[in-house]
């Protein structure tokens, strides 16, 4: 397993708590089948 250091590490968002930052508002009954996250460096 490779221990991410400061330079591996893509900030997505900046808030004070989850309120701030959240990916998706549900109104009513939601599931999450899948989640995928890709980051590519840029040179």
């Amino acid at each position: 397993m490779k221990v991410a250091t400061c330079s591996d590490i893509a900030r997505v968002c900046v808030g004070r708590d989850v309120t701030d930052i959240a990916f998706m508002t549900v109104f009513g009954q939601a599931y999450l089948w899948e989640q995928t996250v890709k980051v590519t460096p840029l040179d």
